[in-house]
């Protein structure tokens, strides 16, 4: 006969040796074995947002956990996972709440933090955050992405250009940065070709606004030879 915790150990094991579908198998299991198991809950919605990348599923899990731990149990883990699958799911307010909860903040709740403050359009609070942020825990491509995001909102476009291009050196295959890049260079004055070169290689973006500046600021320029 088989326990909630023996279902457990062997969804764990299971993750550990990469085979989601013993692990789906097994969570499952030891939350039909104890519906008031509170850890089972915890760590199949910890599999469904890490392994499986399931926002919903996970919130759907970590629901029942919350629930079941006694208050002096949840812990900061808890309500970090809890703020992240509202985020992700577009609970917005639930995230911030959750968020809030933690006891010590960390490097991914900060980010998550200002990723809500980017929803909410409070675009300067999270460009002065998130540089912070960058200047303390170093780039990655999401980052220099928000960065070129938020700051073509504020319309800052020496900002715009330099956070495209280092999102681009770590991906040259991000359309969209091409995009921007372009539109920065062109409102910057740049009087070479580089803008259009970028808005080129953005053709996979939204086709009426790429007409828009070819035809403001790429006339005579040919497309058909710089792929």
């Amino acid at each position: 006969y088989k326990s909630s915790r023996d279902s457990l150990d062997m969804a764990l094991e299971a993750v550990k040796l990469e085979d989601t579908y013993r692990a789906t198998a097994n969570f499952h299991n030891s939350t039909i074995y104890d519906d008031e198991c509170a850890d089972c809950y915890f760590e199949y919605a910890k599999f469904e947002y890490y392994s499986n990348d399931f926002p919903q599923g996970a919130h759907d899990q970590l629901l029942k956990a919350f629930y079941h731990y006694d208050d002096d149990e949840k812990t900061d883990v808890l309500y970090e996972l809890m703020g992240k699958s509202c985020f992700r799911i577009k609970r917005v307010e639930e995230a911030k709440s959750f968020f809030s909860k933690m006891k010590t903040s960390t490097d991914s709740s900060i980010y998550y933090n200002i990723l809500i403050e980017i929803s909410e359009g409070k675009f300067l609070e999270a460009n002065t955050h998130l540089e912070k942020y960058l200047n303390q825990n170093g780039g990655n491509t999401s980052i220099f992405i928000d960065l070129a995001k938020i700051n073509t909102n504020l319309e800052k476009y020496d900002k715009v250009k330099t956070y495209s291009e280092k999102a681009l050196e770590l991906d040259p295959k991000l359309g969209h940065m091409h995009y921007l890049r372009s539109k920065a260079l062109f409102l910057l004055g740049d009087t070479t070709n580089e803008g259009c070169y970028s808005l080129n290689r953005a053709l996979d973006m939204d086709i009426d606004d790429n007409e828009r500046l070819r035809d403001k600021y790429c006339d005579g320029f040919d497309f058909k030879f710089t792929y």
